[in-house]
């Protein structure tokens, strides 16, 4: 998750959409929103578990679907990830350093 939240950071200044320096938020913040409004994250499992054999999780029908040839672009699969399967107190502690109020996950 952390590196999908650089890419999008850096995407933007390399567009020219925030500056590349400072504040790359711009003169956007929680006051340019309105009140009560919920800032979130949001992952996929399938997107960023992996590990389909441990612990008895076994495999789901995205990974029979992307054995299929010709289903998926370079016949990419998802068995290497972000390792959220192994990692997700580091995600959530990003979540709360980043100031999150939400996270919607998929299991």
């Amino acid at each position: 998750m952390f590196l999908f939240l650089l890419f999008l950071l850096l995407s933007a200044s390399i567009s020219g959409q925030y500056p590349p320096s400072g504040d790359a938020t711009g003169d956007l913040s929680r006051k340019s929103f309105p009140e009560g409004f919920v800032f979130g994250t949001a992952t996929s499992a399938y997107q960023v578990e992996g590990e389909t054999y441990q612990d008895g999780r076994g495999p789901s029908i995205w990974d029979a679907f992307v054995k299929i040839p010709g289903k998926i672009a370079n016949n990419a699969t998802a068995e290497l990830t972000v390792d959220q399967y192994h990692r997700y107190k580091e995600d959530v502690d990003l979540m709360q350093t980043l100031n999150f109020d939400a996270y919607r996950f998929s299991i």
